[in-house]
């Protein structure tokens, strides 16, 4: 069916078009006109994109290209205009700067990896910032920052004692929770979202909902930063919450801080 559609090429590791197609052609079930119509195609573009006279890419040309100030500062710009502000009461967002203290909670507050998204390489040629560091960043030397991770994305302790403690000494708590995504960085942390890793459920996984609501049981303010690469179901936090943010996986440039957007 694929074949007679028009799909010339399967990509996956599935056998599709490999020792099943040679089968079903033996068999007389796929035409080997089929194929060579495929194959044909498939082909004619390599000899129009010159792939036959230069099969191989510069690959310090394509590093300079890539990696270059005009590309970095794209991708920025795509990342600042995906964030979303899902709530803001009382224009709690940006924060002040004159804040003493910001509390910064959850599993994705200082893991850079969680923002590359899916299909992110093993090795990344440059520092990761977190959201945790662009906090920093942000606020005056004389501001303190206490961070509290407590809770995996997946899986998980359910002893919050360090993130109450960590939000009642604070001004205000960002907690940042989310997703993992599938990538090569971080083989030891269970992905939860990628190709291949479909769920049943919207929800936060692991304790991180609980460990939401300890921290808004600490009496503060409590701004939620989502980091993830499909859509999540926050129902409570978005019923008791006073500002949340959907940052979806917004990569990690150095060049300017992530947290510019949550502080102003």
């Amino acid at each position: 069916m694929a074949l007679r559609a028009g799909v010339d090429m399967n990509i996956t590791y599935e056998p599709a078009y490999m020792s099943p197609l040679i089968e079903n052609i033996q068999e007389g079930k796929v035409p080997e006109a089929l194929v060579d119509r495929a194959v044909r195609r498939v082909l004619e573009l390599k000899f129009r994109l010159g792939l036959f006279e230069n099969p191989y890419a510069d690959l310090e040309h394509a590093e300079q290209v890539v990696h270059s100030l005009e590309h970095q500062e794209l991708a920025l710009q795509t990342a600042k205009e995906s964030i979303v502000l899902l709530k803001n009461e009382n224009n709690l967002l940006p924060l002040r700067k004159d804040l003493k203290s910001i509390a910064v909670i959850g599993p994705d507050a200082n893991d850079g990896w969680s923002q590359l998204g899916d299909y992110s390489p093993s090795a990344v040629p440059h520092a990761i910032s977190t959201i945790l560091d662009g906090i920093k960043q942000k606020l005056p030397p004389e501001a303190k920052v206490l961070y509290a991770r407590r809770s995996d994305v997946i899986g998980g302790k359910a002893d919050f004692t360090e993130a109450v403690q960590a939000a009642r000494k604070a001004d205000l708590a960002v907690v940042v929770v989310g997703e993992h995504p599938n990538n090569a960085g971080k083989g030891d942390v269970p992905p939860t979202d990628g190709e291949g890793y479909d769920v049943a459920s919207l929800d936060l996984t692991g304790a991180q909902e609980d460990l939401i609501k300890a921290v808004q049981a600490a009496g503060k303010p409590v701004v939620l930063v989502l980091v993830n690469g499909r859509p999540l179901s926050i129902r409570w936090a978005a019923e008791h919450l006073p500002a949340i943010v959907e940052a979806w996986g917004a990569g990690g440039a150095r060049r300017r801080s992530r947290g510019r957007r949550i502080v102003r």
